[in-house]
């Protein structure tokens, strides 16, 4: 047996399997602790509102809310925009702004999702719908529980038949 250089335990040279050296530490004189490598889990925070109409107004407390709750995906709907609002109006710092306005040509309905910019989110356009407001986005993180490898996220609005 050879002694590592702080001389306290000894070095094997055939590859010990981590219930081994559990063991062989729990029966030598000294404990030491062992670090094992370990990688935390990350699940996003949602955030869902019905903004009821009137979202430039209401841009900056929208902001404050993901802010302060540290929000990672925030889904609004009846964000009542059109094609005509540029997307400068509506961006929130800090986030990526994914949005699908009213196609009739009526007054309110739409919907917006934010995402914070170090979270990887890529838009399912395969998934929209022409009859409904929509916005899908498929979100995959690196370290996620093993039983869930990704999310569909959905901001929905279905209008009222008139």
């Amino acid at each position: 047996m050879r002694i590592d250089q702080r001389g306290t335990a000894p070095v094997r040279k055939r590859r010990t399997y981590r219930s081994s050296l559990v063991a062989a530490c729990r029966r030598s004189a000294q404990w030491r602790s062992i670090r094992v490598q370990t990688f935390e889990q990350f699940v996003p925070c949602f955030l869902t509102a019905n903004l009821r109409g009137g979202f430039l107004h209401k841009t900056d407390e929208l902001a404050a809310v993901l802010c302060e709750n540290d929000v990672d995906i925030g889904c609004a709907t009846e964000t009542s925009l059109t094609q005509l609002v540029p997307i400068d109006l509506v961006n929130i710092a800090g986030y990526v702004t994914h949005r699908s306005d009213r196609k009739d040509g009526r007054r309110g309905g739409g919907v917006a999702v934010f995402v914070r910019n170090s979270l990887p989110c890529v838009g399912l356009s395969s998934m929209e719908s022409p009859n409904f407001d929509t916005v899908w986005l498929l979100y995959r993180q690196p370290r996620m529980p093993r039983a869930v490898s990704h999310f569909v996220v959905g901001a929905v609005y279905h209008p009222a038949v008139s």
